[in-house]
């Protein structure tokens, strides 16, 4: 697992310097808080943030980012880690939507590939959007949102609710939930949605 998790946040952090920060930070006048490298990897590790990030008002707060590769731009959602069951580490079972004290995630489609040796092929996205965590957890907590653990592949609406299906990966590792970004904006506009490039037509 912390294999994965090193692989992992080498790409979050090459992602985040080379693209968030001019792509999506920059224009928002929001920027990257210096932390100790031991204190961040605890934050990642126990609360899902990855970094702290000052915004354009001087609040300071927590940011958890999710890239992905140019292979994900086909789907419409975005999505955040739910469960590692085959972990051997008990508190580690529950993962991101379980733990994440972060205020935003953003959530990006790149144009180039994950793997290590092809860096060089990521220069832009070609969606992204940043959801604010605090809205939407007050949507969970008034069952407006809803996690289908048991569900269909892809997001619904039902009686004007958003119910977010978990699915697995294919290699069984882990599971994730689906937020629907589409339907989201359509039950509630842009009000779990701070700001997204490419996600809405």
């Amino acid at each position: 697992m912390m294999a994965s998790y090193y692989s992992d946040r080498r790409f979050t952090d090459y992602v985040h310097g080379h693209l968030a920060e001019p792509l999506i930070y920059a224009p928002l006048n929001w920027s990257t808080v210096p932390i100790d490298a031991e204190e961040l990897e605890y934050q990642d590790l126990h609360h899902g943030v990855d970094y702290q990030m000052e915004l354009h008002d001087g609040n300071i707060v927590g940011v958890q980012e999710r890239f992905r590769g140019r292979e994900y731009a086909k789907y419409s959602d975005a999505t955040l880690r739910y469960r590692r069951d085959n972990s051997t580490v008990a508190e580690r079972v529950k993962s991101e939507y379980h733990k994440i004290k972060a205020r935003y995630l953003v959530y990006g489609i790149t144009n180039g590939s994950k793997r290590r040796t092809e860096r060089d092929s990521l220069t832009g996205f070609l969606k992204w959007v940043i959801l604010d965590l605090d809205l939407f957890r007050e949507k969970v907590r008034k069952r407006l949102i809803l996690v289908d653990e048991k569900g269909e592949s892809y997001g619904r609406t039902t009686e004007g609710k958003l119910y977010c299906p978990v699915k697995f990966n294919t290699d069984g590792s882990s599971s994730f939930l689906i937020i629907d970004i589409p339907r989201l904006y359509r039950l509630w506009g842009m009000d779990c949605i701070f700001a997204q490039k490419g996600f809405l037509k």
